[in-house]
C-alpha cells in the first residue's frame, strides 16, 4: 500500500505532517446488546403485552401517599361591596375625550390646547408649559382631521427662525 504522505512532499513540509495510524479501520466494534423480553399484564381494559429491551425497562415507582388534609371550613359569602379592594388613588373610569380626541387633562390635551390658541404656540412654548416635547402630536392631530398651519417667525434674541403652529378645524 502506498503511503498517502508521499504525494504531499512538494506541498507540505515534513514537520507539519501527522503520523498516520497503524490500523486503517478506526471503527471500534461494540459488543452486541443483550435484549430481554418482558411481558406485563394489568387488570385494565387496555392491557397490552409489551416487549422492551433491558435498557428501556424501568422498575415501577410507587406513588407516595399524600397525608390526610384537614377538612376545609366553608367561608361566608362576601357581598360585592366588601369584595372590592380600595384603589391607591381616585380613578376616572373611561375619562371623556376632549375636543381634540385626547383624554382630558393629559399632556397631549394641554399641548393641543396650546396649539389651538389664537396666537398658536412654538415647540419651545409647549415644552416650557407641559415639561415634555410633543413631537408626533401635530401628525396625530392632522390624522384626526385638524389642520395645522405653520408660520416661520424670527424669535426674540435668536438669530434663527422659529416655527409657530396654529391648530384649526
Amino acid at each position: 500500500m502506498q503511503d498517502p504522505n508521499d504525494d504531499l512532499d512538494d506541498v507540505c513540509p515534513a514537520f507539519l505532517r501527522r503520523p498516520l495510524p497503524d490500523k486503517p479501520n478506526l471503527v471500534k466494534e461494540l459488543p452486541p446488546v443483550k435484549t430481554q423480553t418482558v411481558e406485563t399484564t394489568k387488570a385494565t381494559p387496555n392491557a397490552v403485552k409489551a416487549k422492551a429491551t433491558a435498557k428501556a425497562a424501568k422498575p415501577a415507582v410507587k406513588a407516595k401517599a399524600k397525608p390526610a388534609s384537614k377538612p376545609v371550613e366553608a367561608k361566608p359569602a362576601q357581598t360585592k361591596a366588601t369584595a372590592k379592594k380600595p384603589t391607591s388613588g381616585p380613578r376616572k373610569a373611561n375619562a371623556e375625550p376632549d375636543t381634540y380626541g385626547f383624554k382630558a387633562g393629559t399632556i397631549k390635551s394641554k399641548a393641543a390646547s396650546l396649539y389651538a390658541r389664537k396666537n398658536g404656540a412654538t415647540v419651545e412654548e409647549v415644552k416650557a408649559s407641559t415639561g415634555s416635547l410633543q413631537l408626533n402630536l401635530l401628525k396625530t392631530l392632522t390624522k384626526n382631521g385638524w389642520k395645522v398651519k405653520r408660520v416661520k417667525e424670527k424669535a426674540a434674541g435668536k438669530t434663527r427662525e422659529v416655527t409657530r403652529y396654529f391648530l384649526t378645524k
